[in-house]
């Protein structure tokens, strides 16, 4: 049991001491040999050091510690054991925690979910090295196909008494952009989908369409597709979100847009149609500290373009257009407004 606490409680180092003691220990018939779970648990803990053992020495690991649990079948039987093998080699992928563990243990969704993964973890790290890339995912895909097809909301969310919990097991499954969708689909959870989004779409985590799509809140699904297919739209969600509150800071609502990594040209479109639609482009005529001047000068330029056509914003056009230093689209205006103030005399 302090094996297995050890582990839930990802404490790598401390569940190998133990496992290194356990290995000399007798029980029953006589010891219960752990020499294999004991490296493979010190390899996990080193994962992340200069000392990290290789995918093929991982994956040679765990085949070891699966020999060595299938050879130790005729010892008395041993519910912990049973599942601390589970938990770092998964010699029976298909095994259940609830039907592992002592009956008087109260399972919750998140024990349940992690042992899942540690043993999608195993699999995944002894195929690494010799199946294809498509195969070798084939056991994080069956976990998503169960937790998002099989469970779905209506297991995880009953009564919709827990949206966090569903967004949570999507996020711990690395279907991101489905949790992302979904927490966006609840009102009160909208606004942080959109930082989520941003902060995963900066860290290269997700991928996201950024071909504009007719759906204003920015979703593209058809959820039911493939997760690593883009569901959503992070230039309509983005602008969506902003528009809503862009009249009360629009210097801010600039910053938020140019958090996207898509195409310049894009971003460029999406603030100023932003700016215009919340009536905000005088935050233009100052210097934008996070903007480069040039970029900043094609912002004006296009809002100027558009304020025209309105001709009862020309004055603001010109204004800005001066201000950019955009001398020959100002004389072009200037010059347009003087034909129409002749044609228009008596």
């Amino acid at each position: 049991p302090t094996v297995y606490w050890c582990l839930r409680c990802g404490d790598l180092a401390a569940a190998n001491r133990v496992l290194r003691k356990a290995a000399t220990m007798p029980a029953g018939g006589g010891p219960i040999s752990w020499s294999a779970l004991q490296t493979l648990a010190s390899a996990l803990a080193s994962v992340n050091s200069a000392n990290a053992v290789s995918v093929p020495t991982f994956a040679k690991m765990i085949s070891d510690a699966r020999a060595e649990y299938w050879a130790s079948e005729a010892q008395p039987a041993n519910q912990w054991r049973s599942v601390i093998y589970s938990v770092l080699c998964a010699p029976e992928p298909q095994a259940k925690l609830e039907a592992l563990m002592p009956s008087n243990h109260e399972l919750t969704i998140e024990e349940w979910l992690w042992h899942r993964l540690c043993m999608v973890r195993a699999q995944l790290i002894e195929e690494a090295p010799s199946a294809a890339l498509a195969s070798s995912h084939q056991p994080l895909v069956g976990l998503q196909s169960l937790l998002y097809e099989r469970l779905g909301e209506g297991h995880f969310n009953k009564g919709r008494q827990s949206p966090l919990l569903f967004a949570s097991v999507l996020f711990h499954s690395l279907q991101l952009e489905r949790a992302i969708a979904f927490l966006y689909t609840q009102p009160e959870y909208s606004d942080e989908a959109v930082h989520l989004a941003l902060a995963l779409h900066h860290a290269g985590l997700i991928s996201m369409s950024t071909t504009p799509t007719d759906a204003a809140d920015g979703l593209l699904l058809d959820q039911t597709s493939s997760p690593h297919q883009p569901l959503l739209c992070l230039p309509n969600m983005l602008e969506h979100y902003v528009s809503s509150w862009a009249k009360e800071d629009g210097l801010a609502a600039l910053q938020y847009l140019y958090l996207l990594r898509g195409p310049p040209a894009l971003t460029d479109a999406l603030a100023v149609e932003v700016l215009l639609r919340c009536g905000v482009t005088d935050v233009l005529l100052n210097r934008v500290p996070f903007l480069p001047r040039a970029t900043q000068c094609r912002l004006m330029e296009a809002c100027a373009q558009r304020l025209h056509a309105d001709r009862s914003m020309s004055t603001h056009a010109a204004r800005l257009l001066f201000e950019c230093q955009a001398y020959e689209s100002l004389a072009a205006l200037l010059l347009d407004l003087l034909s129409a103030a002749l044609l228009a005399a008596p």
